[in-house]
């Protein structure tokens, strides 16, 4: 009953649940090293996909803060955690091992609070296009375009194996286009990290598009980072 204590560090979602064992070597223990030494004993013993399961399950109980309580955001960047009908045949690498999934219309459900004029960058991907897209109009957004970040190695996939991720942006409102010298090529190029996160120089990107969107959130988000309010079951909301 102790091990939720310390298997899950929710600034470090990405990792693997054997990986969660070393941060708790490395992190200070309340009870002392006695009863933590007790506890890996016991984790260590355990078969991986139990393992798994048992993670899953402490990410699921962390219940963000209610998004309707929040003022109004100018820029809001989403990661949903899409629920994929189809897996690859290897079960140790679906998506629900990493972190819990949403249905599409529990994503379309959640609405963040924009302001009048905002700008919505949703993170989406090939097979699911379609649904990401009614995402943006559900959320109250008009879909304008897109950038690809194109990663340094391919993944998985049916068809073609995957390399990329789409950004999309919506627009409500007026929020105002980047200055010409500050509008980037649509391509991004950076390497893929730890399971689902995205490279530090998109963020500085999207900052460096638009400076008069001062109040921004990050839905999903996965560590904290200076200038945005972040929400989601891996993050606490900073107001």
């Amino acid at each position: 009953s102790v091990a939720p204590r310390y298997l899950i560090n929710p600034r470090s979602d990405s990792l693997l649940p054997r990986m969660h064992l070393q941060r708790a070597r490395e992190a200070r223990w309340p009870d002392g090293e006695d009863q933590l030494d007790s506890c890996i004993e016991q984790i260590e013993s355990m078969p991986e996909p139990r393992l798994r399961a048992l993670v899953r399950n402490v990410r699921s109980q962390h219940t963000p803060v209610d998004l309707g309580t929040l003022k109004a955001f100018d820029l809001i960047l989403a990661d949903p955690p899409w629920t994929y009908t189809e897996n690859e045949a290897d079960p140790t690498r679906t998506l629900d091992q990493h972190y819990p999934t949403m249905t599409l219309e529990d994503i379309k459900r959640l609405q963040p609070p924009a302001a009048d004029d905002a700008v919505l960058l949703l993170w989406a991907t090939s097979p699911l296009l379609r649904q990401q897209l009614e995402v943006v109009a559900e959320w109250g957004f008009t879909y304008k375009t897109c950038a690809v970040w194109v990663k340094d190695r391919a993944g998985m996939g049916y068809w073609f194996r995957q390399q990329h991720e789409f950004l999309l942006l919506g627009t409500r409102g007026q929020p105002g286009t980047p200055e010409p010298a500050q509008r980037p090529s649509s391509v991004m190029e950076a390497p893929r990290g730890e399971h689902s996160s995205k490279p530090d120089d998109i963020y500085r990107t999207i900052e460096s598009m638009f400076p008069h969107l001062t109040r921004r959130l990050e839905m999903f988000a996965r560590r904290q980072r200076e200038g945005w309010l972040v929400w989601g079951n891996d993050a606490e909301v900073q107001e």
